[in-house]
């Protein structure tokens, strides 16, 4: 969970550049971001993360704590290219404390590949729950990006856009189905500092909001 992925509400699987999207074969760029999550708006589910981005590999740390329950998350993952082709890995391991219970175990692992096609993208990514395709697009300022997920609870399905109104100044948004997401945000580019700011509004249990701050 990142800015980002909060304001596109989680839609991004074709993004060849998604340095936090759902795809692991997104390349990401050089980069050391750190930040925070709230969320549905409940200061006890408040963690902060750190991130560290090479265009080809990818460590992420999650943290949350409140009063006798910690949870923490450890994410690594990988890519390379072939012609046309970008294939990527992801690891996901978390480790859930509630006081007076042994400690919870929980890995996940994410295959992801990415096609261009010209002046589009398409994604593949798979879990061992889910199989998500999307397909992406630019046309001068505009990204679109649209998103199709299996899920234990059947069809989820997504689109997001960003906007580029100058180079240092990007407006995002996004909306998911199942469950039924909105998304809001914006990224702020200033020599090699950058801030993510998002936020996504559960039509259930109500807002997340995110800010990370990176350099690179």
């Amino acid at each position: 969970m990142s800015p980002d992925q909060l304001a596109l509400a989680g839609v991004g699987i074709s993004l060849p550049n998604a340095t936090h999207g759902p795809n692991p074969a997104s390349r990401g760029r050089s980069l050391v971001m750190t930040g925070v999550i709230r969320e549905f708006s409940l200061a006890e589910l408040t963690s902060s993360t750190l991130l560290v981005s090479r265009p080809f590999v990818l460590v992420g740390m999650r943290h949350l704590a409140f009063s006798n329950y910690s949870e923490s998350a450890f994410t690594l993952s990988g890519s390379f290219s072939v012609p046309r082709w970008r294939i990527g890995a992801r690891i996901l391991e978390t480790w859930v404390r509630p006081a007076g219970f042994r400690t919870r175990w929980d890995t996940e692992v994410t295959l992801g590949a990415l096609i261009s096609l010209g002046d589009s993208d398409v994604g593949v990514a798979l879990t061992r729950e889910s199989l998500g395709l999307g397909w992406s697009a630019m046309r001068e300022s505009w990204t679109l990006a649209v998103d199709l997920r299996t899920t234990p609870n059947g069809l989820a399905a997504g689109l997001g856009w960003e906007f580029g109104a100058s180079e240092a100044l990007s407006l995002l948004g996004g909306a998911s189905t199942n469950p039924a997401r909105l998304g809001l945000g914006t990224r702020v580019q200033i020599s090699r500092w950058s801030v993510l700011i998002g936020l996504e509004r559960h039509l259930v249990l109500g807002w997340t909001s995110g800010l990370a701050i990176g350099w690179g």
